[in-house]
């Protein structure tokens, strides 16, 4: 169960930054107020990692080792061990909970004088808190959509498929999206926490002195089982954040809805047609996937192509939309490949943006006055991938 358990954080783990990495969710200016945030109000983190450093020159923790690595830095293993243990100290419900401590607090970036907090605050108000609100306007109640976002699909139109399949009970809520966490301290304290976990169980209450093989060795069975039930039971705790960062990378993206999203655009929903249009105003990533979902639907699904016939009409549209890219003159070729016929009420084109070497979509509805999305590159178009 104890190794069963570290291995399976591990893994989610793992899975936390390659889904960070693969929606790639936050441009470098907010990756810049991670990593300072990061490095100032949790200065612990560089204990640990000179920790796992003088691990790293020492094999793998064992008694042996960790006595050598507490001898040859004392301080760092102290320090980084107790902030560890106090990250990871049981919730008490309706009093404390520790997604307070993998918060991304906007609110207080400016306390640590970031010349960035005004940009951060933008981000909570124009980013965040719109996508967030959209989301629940669509899915407040629906289990199988919360639990959708913890495994997105690859493809952006199968989100309908992967909500209808996903399991219909009550795992999250829309209180997964009260803070929004810093992925980054997320993926370092996991990375840490996994690697010295053993070290909790090998070493004594008093500022983690290691123990010595013989004392270890004295403990009765159920000294030794506490230690490994807490240590579990701290991985656990550290499970329920990093599903719950998951879920908010995957909702930021727009995962499950594009759909919803150009009906808010041509309903009459005030409220929905508001906070689309500030979705993808702000939301890059979201406008960019918005993007595709659209190309892709009127270049591929909607007509009756095989194979063959899909492959062609995506090279196609990859040598015109390259060509737009350098050349004015080649933007109308490429508006010609389209119809647009499946999205009545919507003026679509492709345009050039602000830097002419890089294409947007204009779309105008009778409500949402003018859009101009980004275009993701053709690859991610013809996977309809999420970007």
């Amino acid at each position: 169960m104890y190794k069963d358990t570290m291995k399976g954080f591990q893994i989610v783990s793992g899975q936390l930054a390659g889904i960070a990495e693969q929606i790639n969710i936050l441009d470098w200016k907010l990756n810049t107020l991670l990593g300072l945030t990061t490095t100032q109000v949790n200065a612990p983190l560089s204990d640990c990692a000179n920790m796992q450093q003088n691990f790293d020159n020492l094999n793998n923790p064992s008694f042996s080792t960790y006595s050598s690595a507490y001898t040859a830095s004392q301080l760092n293993c102290k320090q980084c061990l107790t902030y560890l243990n106090n990250l990871t100290n049981r919730d008490v419900p309706g009093v404390t909970r520790l997604s307070g401590n993998f918060a991304l607090k906007f609110s207080s970036l400016s306390n640590l004088g970031l010349a960035g907090a005004d940009f951060a605050r933008r981000i909570e108000v124009n980013e965040f808190n719109p996508t967030r609100d959209l989301f629940l306007r669509y899915y407040q109640s629906n289990n199988r959509a919360f639990n959708a976002l913890l495994a997105p699909p690859k493809r952006i139109n199968d989100g309908r498929r992967a909500i209808d399949s996903a399991p219909n009970r009550a795992i999250f809520n829309a209180g997964v999206f009260q803070d929004y966490y810093n992925t980054l301290l997320l993926e370092q304290v996991g990375n840490f926490f996994t690697q010295f976990s053993q070290l909790f169980v090998l070493s004594t209450g008093v500022d983690f002195m290691p123990m010595t093989l013989t004392s270890y060795l004295n403990q009765s069975n159920n000294d030794i089982d506490r230690r490994r039930r807490d240590v579990t039971a701290r991985l656990q705790r550290l499970l329920v954040y990093v599903n719950e960062a998951l879920l908010q990378q995957s909702m930021m993206a727009g995962t499950l809805m594009m759909a919803n999203t150009y009906n808010a655009l041509t309903g009459t929903d005030n409220e929905k047609l508001r906070l689309a249009i500030m979705v993808l105003k702000n939301n890059k990533i979201f406008a960019k996937n918005f993007a595709n979902y659209l190309i892709y639907n009127d270049l591929i699904r909607i007509k009756p192509f095989n194979e063959l016939q899909r492959i062609d009409s995506i090279d196609d549209y990859s040598s015109k939309f390259y060509a737009a890219q350098s050349a004015i003159s080649a933007l109308e070729n490429l508006n010609l490949m389209f119809n647009w016929g499946g999205y009545p009420g919507v003026n679509i084109r492709f345009t050039r943006g602000v830097q002419p070497e890089h294409l947007v979509l204009y779309i105008r509805t009778a409500n949402s006055g003018v859009l101009n999305l980004p275009v993701p590159d053709p690859p991610f178009i013809l996977n309809n991938q999420l970007v």
